[in-house]
């Protein structure tokens, strides 16, 4: 995973391994009508609304206590969001919790409490690259999603209302693709994204299920990511926006689609 020494977290505008909230993705124009109530939430990219906008959780320094289990241990942060905060609607106390077991399998739980309607989308904006966070670009990997069917977005990278099928365009990665095979292309969709940074709905059989929706492979390091969801959709981003201006961890840079998320 892509990640920074303590102090580079202070400037990080990339979001490299952080807890987005309240809410994860955009909100056009930081507007959202909840309960008959109207909300404006910050604004961080340009008219809209970011990641929880510009004091979001990935900018909070959290609570957190260790705790040890017997087939491994686990790492316990609490914060509170404060009623209004960001605009949002409510106090909002969340816990999250990072566990790693004896089979170096790593899990993370989700837990909030609000004390009005609100609005939440929790996630992680973890940024990996399976050859090893400092090795360069990410193109070479191969990607597959389990889905038939994007959002398309707007030159804002917002979804334009549509749904459009990936076949025959550079989203179809229904089989395994390099990531850097069509990206570079002309298609209206990439030249908005900048690359990669789209809403794949997933089939009906990836969802409520074990079944994967998206593999990822590094075919050098034979390093594999899956992801299974019970979700309708996944985003995938090809780190577009990385520019080389923040020193990572260990030292170097991250260049531009040098992790994916």
């Amino acid at each position: 995973m892509l990640g920074y020494d303590i102090e580079q977290y202070k400037r990080d505008s990339y979001y490299l391994g952080a807890i987005i909230g309240r809410y994860a993705g955009r909100i056009a124009e930081g507007k959202f009508s909840l309960s008959g109530m109207e909300c404006q939430f910050g604004l961080n990219d340009g008219d809209h609304h970011l990641h929880g906008g510009p004091i979001g959780f990935g900018r909070k320094l959290w609570q957190f206590r260790t705790i040890g289990n017997m087939d491994g241990v686990s790492l316990q942060l609490d914060t509170t969001s404060a009623d209004g905060e960001e605009g949002f609607p409510g106090q909002f106390d969340v816990k999250v919790v990072y566990t790693l077991n004896d089979n170096s399998e790593l899990s993370v739980s989700y837990e909030a409490v609000a004390t009005k309607s609100t609005l939440v989308n929790l996630t992680q904006h973890l940024c990996f690259n399976l050859a090893g966070h400092a090795q360069g670009s990410i193109l070479g990997h191969q990607i597959q999603v389990r889905s038939n069917n994007d959002l398309p977005i707007d030159v804002n990278t917002l979804p334009d209302g549509c749904i459009a099928p990936v076949a025959d365009s550079p989203f179809d990665v229904t089989t395994p693709c390099e990531i850097g095979a069509r990206i570079d292309s002309d298609h209206q969709q990439l030249q908005y994204g900048n690359g990669y940074d789209h809403y794949w709905l997933l089939d009906q059989t990836a969802t409520g299920t074990t079944n994967y929706a998206v593999r990822v492979v590094e075919p050098k390091s034979g390093r594999r990511l899956s992801v299974s969801t019970d979700q309708a959709g996944v985003v995938f981003y090809s780190g577009n926006f990385l520019d080389g201006q923040l020193t990572v961890k260990g030292g170097g840079v991250y260049d531009a689609r040098s992790g994916f998320a």
